[in-house]
């Protein structure tokens, strides 16, 4: 797992999940754009593995080859336009790119981190239609390896999972001062049961065993067969479509 977990024994008639919903809260993965003139390379980002350079179908080999010109500073009369300027250029460039690298990025599974210069930064963002992150590495990424771009994208990760965390902790204050937050157990296993829960923040620390009934009734309980409450809350609420965040007591 990309995050440390307290040990623990348990022995019930189903799966311990609570870990793992962090796991699924921040993955700590996400796919790099090191773009240049001369090339455009997509790396992804794991906790588990070495980054690694993906293999992209459609993917221009560098700026003048995908416009059809001897280089970026040639004519371009043969395409019918002998008057085009730089800047149009590397926004069809860029276009080229993102059109590529598109069946990836659409989804917002991962979030993009772009390493690029200016002016292509700017055009490429301009032309994108990704999840990119609003930060970006300024740096030529030519020169730079699969490691050394992983090296740079990844505190910009951490610092943008940062953020969403305290998004969600203020989303959760609001909710609280408009009485639209439960934190009774017995509340949220009901509304987990009868799929009432848009967000569920979770201690994935935390444990607590009993039983809950088909209506969402909750018994709390020690007896061999109980099982993990916050585990079955969780699983329910996820059936009914909220999103889980996974956090620690302290954070």
């Amino acid at each position: 797992l990309a995050n440390g977990v307290s040990n623990r024994m348990n022995i019930p008639d189903r799966f311990y999940l609570k870990p793992r919903f962090r796991a699924l809260t921040f993955r700590h993965t996400a796919y790099i754009l090191a773009l240049s003139e001369n090339q455009a390379r997509v790396i992804e980002l794991q906790p588990e593995s070495e980054p690694e350079e993906l293999r992209v179908e459609n993917m221009p080999k560098d700026a003048s080859t995908a416009l059809g010109l001897r280089s970026m500073t040639s004519s371009t009369r043969d395409l019918g336009d002998a008057s085009e300027s730089r800047k149009n250029r590397l926004a069809r460039y860029a276009r080229l790119v993102d059109e590529a690298i598109a069946p990836l990025t659409n989804s917002c599974d991962y979030p993009l981190i772009l390493v690029a210069t200016e002016p292509l930064a700017s055009i490429y963002r301009a032309a994108s239609s990704a999840c990119m992150l609003d930060e970006s590495v300024s740096a030529n990424p030519d020169h730079m390896g699969v490691a050394e771009l992983a090296e740079h994208a990844r505190p910009l990760l951490d610092a943008y999972y940062e953020r969403e965390l305290n998004r969600i902790k203020e989303m959760f204050q609001l909710r609280t001062d408009g009485d639209l937050m439960k934190t009774d157990i017995s509340d949220v296993a009901r509304a987990a049961t009868f799929g009432a829960i848009d967000t569920a923040m979770v201690d994935f620390d935390y444990n607590i065993n009993g039983f809950i009934d088909e209506n969402g009734l909750v018994e709390l309980s020690d007896a061999p067969e109980a099982y993990g409450l916050i585990d079955e809350i969780v699983k329910r609420a996820m059936a009914g479509g909220a999103k889980i965040v996974a956090v620690r007591a302290e954070a």
